[in-house]
């Protein structure tokens, strides 16, 4: 569903004249489909680029009374709301969290556990372990623990 959803914007952006670099950050800025589909349309018509954002941000804009009757719903630390969603784990929330500026949940999962062993002279660790040896970073330990695992991405 998601590839034919991401294909048919991409046929309305390029019949928009959009560009390949605009379509992409629309794609990875706009959460709401419509949203996307609006701008390229009002700019497929002719529409001015104001007019195409004014739509995008109306039709996103729906979203905040939506959110303020069903918060109640969804009790807790912003952690325990995004796990309360459908289709929400703790590797998604984790980097949910981030994006949002809170770095203290350590991303734990398929490709973490290896690569922190193979950094740590190839032995293995417990979950329990690794959150022991950042825990003295605080509210920062995410972020540590991800500058620690891509550190040999940086020449």
């Amino acid at each position: 569903m998601a590839a034919a959803f991401g294909m048919s914007f991409g046929v309305l952006a390029r019949s928009a004249d959009m560009g390949t670099v605009a379509s992409i950050v629309m794609s990875a800025t706009t959460f709401a489909g419509s949203a996307q589909f609006a701008a390229a349309s009002v700019l497929a018509a002719g529409g001015g680029v104001a007019a195409a954002i004014t739509a995008a941000v109306l039709l996103n804009a729906r979203y905040a009374p939506i959110g303020v009757t069903a918060a109640h719903a969804f009790a807790g630390a912003p952690w325990r709301r995004l796990l309360a969603l459908p289709g929400v784990g703790p590797y998604a929330a984790a980097h949910v969290m981030m994006l949002l500026g809170r770095y203290s949940r350590l991303v734990l999962d398929s490709w973490t556990r290896p690569k922190y062993a193979r950094l740590n002279g190839g032995r293995p660790a417990r979950d329990a372990a690794i959150e022991r040896r950042f825990r003295r970073y605080g509210p920062y330990r995410g972020l540590a623990f991800w500058l620690f695992l891509t550190r040999d991405w940086v020449a």
